[in-house]
């Protein structure tokens, strides 16, 4: 999923250190001329979060409106470099980075806000098809019916920030602005030494990872919730069929 650490969610925890200003995504246009480097790794994530370096993944930026927002690159599949990637990106940044890989579902990574200032490990996350319907399935969220082809998926972290370092937070639910009748909101739960998405958990467990299956496409507004704790909104744009990852962000 999406900040990238063992668990998931690696790129955008790594980005929103870099982010200024709300945690919403305004869909305005970068300018052309200055740029800033996002240099990272592409993995492929596991159901229970565990992440592989993947080689030969595509990556490029775009803009929140879907322009290039710099040019397209590769992630390394060499030897201990595996997965690395740099990306030359028009800045201030607000969009998206789109990887795709044969056999992986396309991911769409958003930050939470806009970054500004060059980037060091970033983590983009993918997930294969049958990954995915694992989490859909009955020993994980059981959703009825399984993946809407005309729905979204979207993976997330809540992290609480002191500085610029991020904590994932626990006992955090979230909601969206707008919710199809088969949407489904999971979170995570201890299975043996492992975290599995799971329908009977109703709250984030220590890695603050929820996931949002079947959601509403287009732009979409995630808000979390916690005791002690206060969160900007997020504003993604899921795509039918897509994976998407962000961060929602707060103190």
């Amino acid at each position: 999923m999406t900040s990238f650490t063992a668990t998931g969610l690696g790129f955008v925890a790594a980005l929103a250190a870099c982010t200024t200003g709300s945690s919403t995504n305004t869909g305005a246009d970068a300018p052309s001329g200055t740029t800033i480097t996002v240099m990272g790794a592409a993995d492929a994530v596991a159901s229970n979060q565990s992440l592989t370096a993947l080689g030969g993944a595509a990556l490029a930026p775009y803009t929140a409106s879907g322009d290039s927002a710099g040019p397209a690159t590769t992630s390394s599949s060499a030897g201990a470099t595996v997965g690395v990637f740099t990306l030359n990106v028009k800045s201030p940044f607000t969009g998206y980075i789109k990887a795709t890989a044969t056999g992986y579902v396309d991911t769409y990574a958003w930050p939470p806000g806009t970054v500004s200032a060059d980037l060091t490990g970033a983590t983009i996350e993918l997930i294969t098809e049958d990954t995915l319907t694992s989490v859909y399935g009955a020993d994980n969220c059981d959703v009825g019916g399984g993946q809407n082809a005309a729905e979204g998926v979207v993976a997330l972290r809540v992290v609480a920030f002191s500085g610029a370092t991020a904590t994932p937070v626990a006992h955090a639910t979230v909601t969206t602005s707008s919710a199809p009748a088969d949407q489904k909101i999971c979170y995570l739960a201890p299975d043996g030494a492992d975290e599995q998405p799971s329908a009977a958990a109703t709250q984030t467990d220590a890695s603050g990872i929820v996931w949002i299956l079947n959601s509403a496409v287009g732009s979409l507004t995630v808000t979390a919730t916690a005791p002690g704790h206060t969160f900007m909104p997020t504003i993604v744009a899921p795509v039918a069929t897509t994976f998407t990852t962000t961060l929602v962000a707060g103190s």
